[in-house]
């Protein structure tokens, strides 16, 4: 059984985050990894910030074991909200993908952003970090004017965390020798009534 973690956040709004280890088999991972690294050169990407690309956008069809981490999200944000959640795709018949994937090499790291206003939950999939590749940081109000905290997560392999869309956050520097590969996406309430075709996230979003 999956075992979850709650952590709660005070604030001006109720902020949250989850973590937790989904149960997928690590050849999973491995396969994903791989299928991401052969494909990174080839295929659309999105952003061009802090002199590298984010947003590696890939087919669902190439990796036949990832409907699982988008199972696992939606099971545990539906807990989290009360409300059936999907991450859209053009397999079931969306526009666009809602899923992207992020490799960051030595001395690389991710702007602090948010994402969209219309998704419910956002969410990372860590496939292949290492110590000190970078972890992912949350900036939150504790409830003092103009106090802002940096909550720190720690990446390791085959963590999830959940966290409200509107959250501001960004990944510090990959410290390491190795790729950081991850896997983030957006999570919406199903049926959904107004989706838009948009990028991960947008660059008037992007803080820095």
């Amino acid at each position: 059984m999956t075992k979850i973690q709650d952590n709660i956040i005070h604030g001006g709004k109720r902020q949250f985050y989850r973590e937790f280890y989904p149960v997928i088999p690590s050849l999973d991972r491995i396969m994903i990894v791989s299928t991401v690294l052969r494909y990174r050169r080839l295929n659309r990407r999105s952003h061009f910030i802090n002199g590298r690309w984010e947003n590696l956008y890939l087919d669902l069809d190439c990796f036949p074991g990832i409907s699982r981490v988008f199972t696992a999200a939606a099971t545990a944000g539906k807990k989290l909200t009360g409300n059936p959640l999907i991450v859209p795709h053009s397999s079931n018949g969306f526009p666009k993908n809602e899923f992207w994937f992020n490799v960051a090499g030595p001395g690389e790291s991710t702007g602090l952003h948010d994402h969209k206003s219309e998704a419910v939950l956002s969410g990372v999939y860590y496939l292949q970090v290492s110590d000190s590749s970078g972890n992912l940081h949350f900036l939150v109000q504790d409830g003092s004017p103009g106090l802002i905290n940096n909550v720190e997560i720690e990446s390791t392999n085959g963590k999830m965390v959940l966290f409200p869309s509107w959250q501001k956050h960004f990944v510090s520097r990959n410290q390491s020798q190795g790729l950081r590969v991850s896997l983030a996406f957006n999570l919406y309430k199903f049926p959904l009534q107004d989706f838009r075709e948009q990028p991960g996230y947008e660059l008037k979003k992007y803080f820095s």
